[in-house]
């Protein structure tokens, strides 16, 4: 694709009307209409306004979700600013913000960590797929690092996905279709009974099964199926128990491209997936008029089995299981008028046992499975943190957070993460933001003593972990403007992130068709970036939001950009809505990628996409979409050419 208008000439035009913009909005002499009022809880772990909040935020609520036509998490987060949710081969997507890597995003679900792979390969690639999205209340991001908060692996960001409470009372069916799956669900809320509430949602998906444009090989298709249950008991005085609880079992199957380059040809390569998770959690909550506290456990568990075919008969298996349990608590007490204190800690253990570990860990034992034979170990590593944070209201006009973290690791000790967040007010309706902070990536269980052997048809592939490696650490700040003006409204930041001590692997030796790689500290980066927004409502019907982010990401060692990440990245989104009791709304909306780098190439592609969602009474909605509505297609990057998607829900 031809970029006929310079990348420069973009953002130096972006620039400058947004420093028009401002500069009109900051002689304003009154507040106007347009505020950025949503609530979040991420970000600082308390209720905080958007427009307080330090941190650059986001949040798409269940609204947003149900206006794009979001059959999975990855499609709710397709228009959140700065995440990039390319595509890692056939089998899940990258979930990277600022120019992070996928590792270094922090996946919640309602405060919690879950259970998952924590190679460096697969650390989130499968995780947005694996959230019923019927049970969504909300998604909110934290874009820059949060350590200070939520300890490792938050160095470019947060993700938290929350989940409905019990409300009212209502049922909701559905149904959707499309190019990449379909599916039914539903979604029942007790409403308050006496004391208690409760709701449940169930979901069953069956991704399609999709083949490569280069090969035959195909993406893991076969069925999914979801339920959650949440239950509330109000103990009065503003305390309560929390019950929640949530199973996911994937049944999946993956084919291979034949390999007849040699005599000793590789055909009938065949993968299936049997993938377990289930969680439970019990939270006590209570609020005063001083104290806002909760004290919360939680266990999560996740089982893999795989099995593989090569020539017709088995070639290989792993079995994986991944456990997380947790005792946490938090308070936030105010002090007084100036000061809201926030204070906790975590007991953390993280549980690894399976196939892949090899002798790496303790306790090996011997898995026989289908006339094979591999080696299995197991592993668990504790932390425990502490942490506190001060919301300090230094005037009208001057808003600050510190905050600091102390966490201890039994895989490499201890550890501080410090951080200061402020918000200046130059007026009411215009705002200077800054952080600066440090974050840490601790080493994971799998990167210390993966001791992994995979068939990979005619080769064997092993990687071994390292007990040496020291965790990846981050220096972080950002600065910049945020204004609104009647229906207007904009954003422009700066982000600098140095990072060091990146794990990646190394090859050890080849010895005929055996490969031996070994993880280890090596890489430094740098990663700086401008994200620019700007925003209208012409009326109460049409609305325009424009964003731009410009990505320098450098492999300081090597001076080489860093690779799956695209140097310019543009969007411009256009919503309709006629504003009746049951709305029509459209939305229309394309991105542009440039010099997106790829196996150390650059690529430039765009997308066009709308998805239309209309409201037929109070009780029955519909929507259809189509994804790149002209087909445009980039093999290298797996971007696979046009989708569409329908779906119907009826709510009672």
């Amino acid at each position: 694709m031809k970029n006929h208008i310079s990348k420069v000439q973009v953002l130096a035009i972006s620039a400058f009307a947004f420093s028009v913009f401002c500069t009109d909005i900051a002689a304003a002499s009154e507040p106007e209409e347009f505020n950025l009022d949503t609530v979040l809880v991420t970000a600082t772990r308390t209720p905080m306004t958007e427009k307080q909040i330090p941190q650059a935020v986001q949040v798409i609520t269940a609204k947003d979700i149900e206006n794009l036509g979001a059959a999975n998490v990855t499609d709710a987060l397709q228009l959140a600013a700065n995440v990039n949710l390319s595509k890692a081969g056939m089998t899940g997507n990258q979930v990277s913000i600022r120019g992070m890597d996928t590792a270094h995003t922090l996946i919640l679900i309602d405060g919690k960590r879950m259970a998952a792979e924590d190679a460096n390969s697969t650390a989130n690639v499968y995780e947005l797929n694996r959230v019923n999205v019927s049970a969504i209340e909300r998604i909110e991001i934290v874009r820059g690092n949060g350590s200070a908060l939520y300890g490792s692996d938050a160095l470019g960001g947060v993700i938290n996905i929350i989940t409905k409470r019990p409300g009212v009372a209502k049922a909701t069916l559905g149904i959707n279709t499309g190019t990449e799956e379909k599916g039914t669900y539903l979604h029942y809320d007790t409403g308050k009974q006496g004391k208690w509430s409760m709701s449940t949602s169930a979901r069953i998906t069956d991704v399609r099964s999709q083949q490569s444009d280069s090969d035959d090989s195909t993406n893991m298709n076969g069925p999914k199926r979801y339920i959650d249950f949440k239950a509330d008991y109000d103990l009065g005085k503003g305390k309560g128990l929390t019950f929640d609880m949530s199973h996911l079992k994937e049944q999946l199957r993956e084919y291979y491209d034949d390999d007849l380059t040699s005599s000793k040809a590789v055909i009938d390569q065949k993968e299936w997936f049997d993938n377990t998770r289930s969680a439970y959690g019990l939270t006590y909550y209570g609020k005063d008029s001083k104290n806002d506290y909760q004290l919360r456990t939680y266990y999560n568990v996740l089982k893999k089995e795989s099995r593989k075919t090569n020539n017709g008969v088995w070639s290989d298996f792993d079995h994986m299981q991944y456990e997380t349990f947790v005792i946490d608590g938090k308070n936030s007490s105010k002090l007084n008028e100036k000061h809201l204190l926030t204070y906790g800690g975590e007991y953390r253990n993280n549980f690894v046992r399976g196939t892949r570990m090899g002798t790496g860990g303790d306790n090996t034992y011997e898995d026989d499975y289908l006339g094979l034979e591999k080696t299995g170990s197991e592993k668990s590593l504790e932390n425990y943190s502490a942490y506190v944070q001060d919301e300090w209201q230094i005037n009208e006009k001057m808003f600050v957070i510190p905050a600091l973290r102390y966490d201890y690791h039994t895989s490499f000790g201890s550890n501080i993460s410090p951080k200061l967040g402020t918000t200046y007010n130059l007026s009411d309706s215009t705002r200077l933001k800054a952080n600066y902070g440090k974050s840490y990536r601790a080493p994971t269980i799998s990167l210390l003593y993966y001791e992994m052997t995979r068939n990979m048809g005619k080769r064997i592939v092993q990687v071994l972990g390292n007990p040496d490696l020291q965790p990846e650490t981050s220096i972080s700040f950002d600065f910049g403007i945020e204004a609104e003006k009647g229906n207007n409204w904009g954003k422009l930041t700066y982000f600098n992130n140095s990072v060091s001590n990146l794990i990646t692997s190394e090859t050890v030796s080849k010895i005929g068709t055996k490969t031996i790689a070994r993880y280890i500290n090596v890489n430094k980066a740098q990663i700086n970036g401008v994200e620019a927004e700007l925003g209208r409502h012409f009326n109460k019907h049409l609305s325009i939001k424009t964003t731009y982010n410009w990505l320098d990401a450098i492999d300081k060692e090597t001076n080489e950009r860093l690779n799956n990440r695209a140097k310019n990245n543009a969007a411009i989104q256009l919503t309709y809505t006629d504003n009746k009791p049951n709305p029509l709304t459209v939305t229309l909306w394309n991105e542009w990628n440039y010099d997106y780098r790829y196996d150390d190439v650059n690529y430039d592609y765009s997308s066009t996409n709308f998805v239309i969602n209309k409201h037929w009474n109070k009780h029955l909605s519909s929507y259809f979409g189509i994804n790149n509505i002209f087909d445009k297609e980039v093999d290298d990057l797996t971007v696979s050419g046009r989708n569409w998607r329908m779906g119907m829900e009826y709510s009672f």
